[in-house]
């Protein structure tokens, strides 16, 4: 029963010297760095969502500050479908994105159901758009109905 206090103990304490210096750790680990930066309470903890990729070095480019004005644009009854190409993780993120800031508007599965369109390195869609909104060199917000 005492090894096991002493085990807790000794993990209670690994977790708290990781949260107070985690150099030691990220010398063993330095793919962990973006992880680790992170966590609350951290220098880089912005508030915005964490778009990061296992296997890549860096976390994904999203311009989050623009897809919160498209949020703004987008009224809370609509409909909208994001459109990017599949071979691109990043139009994945761009989707989670919407579906946070997009709120209480509803995810469209199809382009043709959809009375907005996001489109993430994608042309627009053809007429009849209402109104084209840039939002960044990537990124573009359509009304389509």
């Amino acid at each position: 029963m005492r090894w096991k206090i002493g085990i807790g103990i000794a993990a209670a304490a690994v977790v708290a010297a990781i949260a107070v210096r985690p150099g030691p750790l990220l010398r063993v680990f330095p793919r962990y760095s973006l992880v680790v930066h992170h966590l609350p309470g951290r220098r880089l903890d912005t508030g915005d969502p964490i778009y990061f990729h296992i296997g890549y070095r860096h976390p994904a480019r999203v311009d989050t500050p623009a897809i919160r004005r498209a949020g703004k644009l987008v009224p809370n009854d609509a409909v909208y479908y994001v459109r990017g190409p599949a071979s691109d993780p990043t139009t994945h993120d761009i989707g989670a994105a919407a579906q946070l800031f997009f709120l209480p508007a509803v995810r469209s599965r199809t382009p043709q159901a959809a009375s907005w369109m996001l489109s993430y390195r994608s042309r627009t869609p053809k007429p009849p758009v209402r109104h084209v909104y840039e939002l960044d060199r990537d990124l573009r917000l359509a009304q389509v109905r």
